[in-house]
């Protein structure tokens, strides 16, 4: 079994969706458009983290490598400016050699120090998505250094060899799959130095202050809709079938749904009850996303520092209801879909060991449901502590249109124990301290488990859970002796946390997609980069 199973991630290819009726106007000029909820929040790769934006810039920009699917239907990493990759001996030292046919829309050859340049400049900025060149991630020589405001740039273990080689130095061990996978990331796209310097503040703000050196070109972009072109300069063009794509952002879910149904977009990732309509249609699917939605206790409310009124809650939440209604209605349409419900807080198909098991395999958490459990642990609760009844105030993110129907089923779920009454708000940092419960979503941005256990360690404060026990996991999982020596530490840390109901997981999120036309190699993949287009061929 190949060793980069465990970077498998889910595909779906359209075009073997049949029976798909009518076919979008713009089909016939090969323009294809689709729409998503999310707003795009940048155009600067060295800052994007939202899905938006990173579908956005893998339009018109690309890096070292991508995902594209197979023959059999999985995506599996290639190479694109990349002609030959090679390591030392103690896989600390990773040699670059790029292609020489690769140009920025300016003219300019690709070159080595653009990746150089582009790496200094997000580690500097202390952008988000920098932290994976950091120990977080691929332990670049001089990053953590760098991101912590310590070192000058000109430390980073990163070099010029020559203008089509580039040197990375690790302080430690790593795997060349999981290498390339962190080179997917937009963070790690290069960046044209005189173009940046002279764009200042300005670059990645709109059309006219980026470059391209992918295989489409910015046509025009407003904040809710982006139109792109086959850029004729692109090296490998021959293989960009479509001549453009149109995105809209920031649509509403019902009004995406509805659009479809007038044939005004072609394909559209939705969710919820409404979807019941299509479940025995063609133009339905489904793929989980590497996404899983928690809800964590706040150790510093005197009510959740009780362990069994927080076990209570956990076993009062009918999961099953939650994903079936609101997030995977998409996976009924098929006898060989499986509903998965969490065992932990690591979504399934994210993290697996050098024997390429997957960490759900493996974990020895487990998550469950009894009302009649629950109702007896509040009844004690109340009567033991004297008390008639217990308000919670549980807070929800406002960034995801799904989180609020999320938080209503907790809140119908949680008070149906006698004697707890939820007051649902809206999140906001500064009162983090003043929530009983925090309903969080935590993204896989590579495949990496660690993401998802991290969230509870006294450093990102997220619960004040400040276990020291838990702490020391983390700072082992950051800087394990092997692969999978991190594989069992966040697999501990995962246990321990539902063991403690520190963390109560609710559920993996899943998309469902609607196709209205016959569209192949429509890759989507479970983290990073969302959707790759590039090879999207219309029939």
């Amino acid at each position: 079994m190949s060793k980069l199973k465990r970077f498998f991630v889910l595909c779906l290819s359209v075009g073997l969706l049949t029976g798909c009726g009518l076919t979008a106007n713009k089909d016939s000029n090969h323009i294809f458009t689709y729409a998503m909820g999310e707003k795009w929040q940048t155009l600067d790769s060295s800052k994007a983290t939202d899905r938006a934006s990173y579908t956005l810039i893998h339009t018109f920009m690309e890096g070292l490598y991508e995902y594209k699917r197979n023959d059999d239907g999985i995506l599996k990493p290639k190479a694109d400016l990349v002609k030959k990759l090679k390591h030392s001996d103690d896989m600390k030292v990773y040699t670059i050699q790029l292609r020489k046919n690769a140009k920025w829309s300016n003219g300019d050859q690709i070159t080595a120090n653009d990746f150089v340049y582009s790496w200094r400049r997000a580690l500097t900025m202390h952008t988000e998505n920098a932290k994976y060149m950091t120990s977080e991630g691929i332990h670049i020589k001089g990053a953590d250094e760098i991101y912590a405001g310590k070192a000058k740039a000109d430390t980073l273990g990163v070099q010029e060899k020559n203008k089509h080689t580039l040197v990375i130095e690790m302080t430690k061990e790593i795997e060349k799959a999981k290498l390339i996978d962190y080179l997917t990331l937009p963070v790690f796209y290069p960046l044209n130095m005189k173009f940046v310097e002279e764009k200042g503040k300005s670059y990645g703000t709109s059309m006219s202050n980026v470059l391209t050196n992918g295989p489409f070109k910015l046509h025009s972009l407003t904040n809710n809709k982006a139109v792109v072109y086959k850029w004729n300069q692109y090296y490998d063009e021959k293989k960009v079938k479509l001549n453009g794509i149109e995105m809209l952002f920031n649509v509403e879910n019902s009004e995406r749904i509805k659009m479809f149904d007038h044939a005004q977009i072609d394909l559209v990732s939705v969710w919820g009850p409404e979807l019941k309509k299509y479940k025995k249609k063609s133009t339905l699917t489904g793929m989980p996303a590497g996404v899983m939605w928690s809800l964590l206790p706040n150790f510093k409310s005197n009510t959740m520092r009780s362990k069994s009124l927080r076990k209570a809650i956990s076993l009062s939440i009918n999961r099953s209801e939650i994903e079936k209604n609101q997030m995977r209605s998409a996976l009924l349409n098929s006898k060989d879909d499986v509903i998965d419900l969490p065992d932990g807080l690591v979504p399934k198909n994210i993290e697996y060991d050098t024997l390429e098991r997957n960490i759900r395999e493996l974990s020895k958490a487990e998550v469950h449901y009894s009302k009649k459990k629950a109702k007896k642990i509040v009844k004690n609760y109340l009567k033991s502590n004297n008390l008639k009844d217990i308000h919670l105030t549980l807070a929800y993110p406002t960034d995801y249109e799904i989180s609020q129907f999320i938080a209503k089923e907790l809140k119908k779920d949680i008070e149906k124990n006698k004697g707890i009454k939820v007051d649902l708000v809206k999140y906001n940092p500064a009162n983090k301290d003043q929530y009983d419960l925090t309903l969080v979503r935590r993204e896989a941005v590579a495949n990496d488990g660690a993401v998802f256990v991290d969230m509870l360690s006294t450093n990102n404060g997220l619960s004040n859970y400040h276990n020291h026990e838990y702490d020391a996991m983390i700072e082992k999982i950051k800087n394990p002796d092997s692969y999978d020596d991190k594989f069992d530490m966040i697999a501990e840390a995962e246990l321990k946390a539902i063991n403690d109901y520190a963390a109560i997981p609710i559920a993996q999120q899943s998309y469902a997609i609607l196709s209205r036309m016959n569209a192949l190699n429509v890759d989507f993949v479970q983290f990073g980069v969302p959707i790759n287009f590039k090879y999207v061929e219309l029939s």
